[in-house]
């Protein structure tokens, strides 16, 4: 993504309050990929800041898990761990099959009530598909 030139009174908070925006962009667009290194000088280069902003934008978005540094090398788009979401999915399985069961003990009415939502929620809906449009719920 590229960056309009900031004004020359834009707040350096602001400023990398948009670079961290268009980096993590870039991420959930698949624009910058797992495994990508590049440097803070480069990122100010493609989006017409200085480094301060982008440093900023890069260590917010490693508290979130999302890139990692590599001192003195520069930072790199942090690979899938496999291992976390397969733990994840185990997680999700426990409690979708809890809640199947608590679902099944109410009286039938209820029940189905509840399921007549959930079925339009789930199977009615029309599907969201767009990677930045469900990163952004």
């Amino acid at each position: 993504m590229t960056m309009q030139s900031p004004s020359p009174k834009a707040r350096p908070e602001a400023l990398a309050e948009r670079v961290y925006q268009a980096l993590k962009e870039e991420i959930f667009a698949f624009r910058l990929m797992p495994g990508d290194r590049f440097s803070e000088s480069e990122v100010a280069g493609r989006m017409s800041v200085s480094r301060t902003p982008v440093r900023q934008a890069l260590f917010r978005l490693e508290r979130e898990g999302f890139v990692e540094v590599w001192f003195p090398s520069g930072w790199q788009i942090k690979n899938f761990d496999f291992a976390w979401f397969e733990a994840l999915h185990d997680l999700r399985t426990v409690l979708e099959c809890e809640a199947v069961k608590r679902l099944c003990a109410l009286p039938a009415a209820q029940c189905s009530a509840l399921l007549t939502g959930l079925t339009r929620f789930w199977c009615q809906a029309e599907r969201l598909t767009a990677g930045l449009t469900i990163a952004a719920r």
